[in-house]
């Protein structure tokens, strides 16, 4: 089989398996892009915004603490969680007062304990 016809199998097969994972699941979307080769993309209801996906949060967090190792930064450095923002989601955030300082080791915690957007965003 050619090169070209297993990129479409390919592609054909990536689109089926995202389509019978979302199906009829209002609250799920997938977009996959293969950076290499084969060039596939595939997207089902990747348009409808949605909050951050746990999995993601795991990226930040390790460059955090990445960057820590390296002395570049200190997790327990100290911010106000005025700083964090807010969201229109429900967020564990909401228990402390304004003024309460959390270190970035808290917030990242917090980021992966939780579904929660803010410090999420914050410890990005």
């Amino acid at each position: 089989m050619a090169t070209t016809a297993l990129v479409a199998k390919a592609q054909e097969a990536l689109d089926g398996e995202l389509e019978r994972f979302v199906g009829e699941h209002p609250d799920r979307s997938v977009a996959v892009r293969v950076l290499n080769d084969p060039p596939l993309r595939a997207e089902v209801a990747a348009d409808v915004v949605r909050p951050a996906a746990s999995f993601l949060k795991l990226l930040p967090a390790l460059a955090l603490y990445d960057a820590a190792e390296r002395g570049e930064m200190d997790l327990d450095a100290m911010v106000a969680r005025r700083e964090l923002g807010s969201t229109m989601y429900p967020s564990i955030l909401a228990a402390f007062q304004d003024e309460r300082r959390l270190t970035l080791r808290e917030v990242c915690a917090f980021s992966l304990m939780t579904s929660d957007n803010p410090a999420a965003q914050s410890s990005a």
